[in-house]
């Protein structure tokens, strides 16, 4: 896949999960997702949600020796294929997210990997080409290390940077951030015990 290209958007999807494989806000946040956004609408039609991983576009490939060769200097089919084995690796890392909802007679669930050097640049292009209606991100509760470093988090810059188009949740382990979309200025947090 090339750089900055998206995977051809699916007409139904409803919610895509920003996840990283590994992360404990992400599971917070598809754990979230599935239990507050999925719902049978009662027609018979199924709630779709994808799952979203953004790596940064391929600049390198590993030689059998450990050196890192650029793509420039690797033959097309070697970099096609090792981009390849690597959106299968990442695929693959993204079976527990599927399994969360699978269990769901009424849920399909798709697993999409998407290239950008930003993450959040990349997820709101998703969600803008996909015609996503909810957007849901994790987030940590260590914002004072965040502070302290000036770090910018990804549920930050796309709570900015956001457009109209869908709405966005952060969740964090006791609060949810909510941007309604139609109202650029209105965000609210909800407390949970």
């Amino acid at each position: 896949m090339a750089s900055g290209a998206l995977p051809p958007p699916s007409p139904t999807v409803a919610v895509a999960v920003a996840v990283r494989p590994g992360g404990s806000a992400s599971r917070r946040a598809a754990r979230w997702a599935a239990a507050s956004l999925l719902q049978d609408d009662g027609a018979g039609r199924a709630a779709a949600i994808a799952f979203v991983h953004v790596i940064p576009p391929l600049s390198f490939v590993p030689s059998p020796t450990g050196e890192r060769v650029p793509v420039a200097r690797v033959g097309r089919d070697a970099a096609k294929a090792y981009s390849h084995d690597r959106h299968a690796r990442i695929q693959e890392a993204l079976l527990p997210f599927r399994r969360l909802c699978g269990g769901r007679a009424y849920a399909n669930v798709e697993t999409v990997v998407v290239e950008g050097d930003d993450v959040a640049e990349a997820l709101l292009r998703y969600a803008a080409e996909s015609g996503v209606r909810g957007l849901v991100l994790g987030s940590v509760s260590f914002r004072w290390f965040q502070r302290v470093l000036s770090i910018p988090d990804v549920p930050t810059a796309v709570l900015k940077n956001t457009q109209y188009s869908c709405n966005v949740f952060v969740v964090c382990k006791r609060t949810i951030i909510v941007k309604v979309s139609g109202y650029p200025q209105a965000s609210s947090m909800c407390q949970l015990l």
